[in-house]
């Protein structure tokens, strides 16, 4: 402590808070913190049908061109372009299904019937659509008007070109991206590895749901959520325990899991209180503290640390405090993790649809809808109310330095996760 705190802790009855304000960092320091202290796990290659929700590790270039040749975007029938000038029908010398091929030169007057995606002919550079054409006996009669060279042909490489970036290292997997790759015949990627959670939840109050509820007790909801909030973000729990507020039962876990986990989410036990023993075990030697508090809410106890290669995220007791810090920080940072380029959720400036109101100092962190006329922030945004958070479709930031927003004014939006 300076000499400039003690004189303040002298003179101001408020100078324990003075104190704290000056300890805690802000929205953008804990996030950018966070994100320094966390880096890409190691690569591995898996088959492309296992790659769904994965980052690449490296750039893919294509090995082929798509379409690898002209191909028929419609049933119909090719033909040379020049020929429509100089005849009104034309006889119908073939057929070409999807995956044959027509190896004859088409003649003066003449057309081959082709479905969609078959290789058109070399010689050919239109394909009239069946539904322009009236067919009698072998020979068919074409309405032109309208006709343009190249017409319902998909040029080779239209989509991509042989050695051409297909995908760039950093990018997720989807669908879409899994059928993109598939179809240039690449069979297997090379992927980041995705982080190893654990989850502990302490406090002597909760209890386990489907049993009697004891008097002073509360039913255990965090891993849960916390398990849910994961799988939908595209994690996955690796290891879950619920431990007392007992200090062997805690140094316990951390036995299990420093060092041997990527990511160690704690809920509870992290405020200042005789039985926040999580923090106690914290602030111990062997791991390195990043920092303590954040000036938000809700979450402001928020401690981040690390030891050996697991990164410690302990987060509040309170559920929607859990849900927010998690959606803030500990998403980021396990996409971050992940190799992934694109961390945090999605946001967007959207208008506010009444005032609001609140002092400086803390940023909120708000449980709002967003509909077609702008947002609205709900009723219940006490950290311990999920029911709020349960009908939210985002979360409304304001930050620490802004005290009043008039209705009609624009405030940074996070968008939830969207449910399926």
């Amino acid at each position: 402590m300076n000499r400039e705190t003690e004189l303040l802790k002298l003179k101001n009855p408020l100078s324990g808070k003075i104190e704290e304000g000056m300890n805690m960092v802000s929205v953008d320091k804990a996030y950018s913190l966070i994100q320094a202290h966390c880096h890409s796990l190691e690569s591995v290659n898996i088959p492309l049908e296992d790659s769904l929700g994965f980052v690449l590790s490296e750039n893919i270039y294509s090995p082929l061109s798509l379409p690898p040749f002209p191909q028929s975007a419609m049933d119909g029938y090719a033909m040379r372009f020049s020929e429509l000038r100089s005849h009104d029908s034309m006889d119908v010398i073939g057929e070409i299904a999807a995956g044959n091929t027509w190896k004859h030169p088409l003649k003066p007057g003449t057309a081959v019937r082709i479905f969609t995606g078959a290789r058109v002919p070399d010689d050919a550079d239109i394909v009239v659509e069946q539904e322009r054409v009236d067919s009698k006996d072998k020979r068919i009669f074409i309405q032109k008007e309208g006709l343009a060279q190249g017409a319902n042909i998909r040029k080779k490489a239209s989509q991509i070109a042989e050695g051409e970036l297909a995908m760039e290292k950093g990018e997720a997997i989807g669908p879409a991206a899994i059928g993109f790759l598939a179809a240039m015949g690449i069979s297997s990627v090379s992927v980041f590895y995705k982080p190893e959670v654990a989850i502990v939840v302490s406090g002597d109050e909760l209890q386990l749901a489907g049993s009697d509820l004891n008097d002073g007790n509360i039913y255990e909801s965090n891993s849960l959520m916390l398990r849910a909030a994961l799988e939908q973000t595209g994690f996955k729990v690796s290891y879950l325990s619920l431990v007392k507020d007992d200090d062997s039962e805690i140094e316990n876990v951390f036995q299990k899991y420093i060092d041997k986990v990527d990511a160690l989410i704690l809920t509870g036990g992290i405020s200042v209180g005789d039985y926040d023993l999580i923090r106690k075990k914290l602030e111990s030697d062997q791991i390195q503290k990043i920092f303590y508090k954040v000036k938000q809410k809700p979450g402001k106890p928020l401690w981040f640390g690390l030891s050996g290669k697991t990164r410690i995220f302990a987060l509040p007791g309170n559920p929607a405090a859990v849900l927010t810090c998690y959606y803030q920080y500990v998403f980021p940072a396990l996409k971050k993790m992940s190799g992934s380029s694109e961390l945090s959720l999605p946001s967007g400036e959207i208008p506010l649809i009444h005032d609001y109101s609140k002092k400086i100092g803390l940023a909120h962190f708000l449980k709002a809808f967003k509909n077609d006329a702008g947002v609205r922030i709900l009723d219940g945004q006490e950290s311990f109310k999920l029911q709020s958070y349960s009908k939210a479709n985002c979360i409304v930031y304001i930050p620490e330095d802004k005290l009043n927003i008039v209705e009609g004014e624009k405030v940074k939006v996070y968008f939830l996760p969207i449910i399926h």
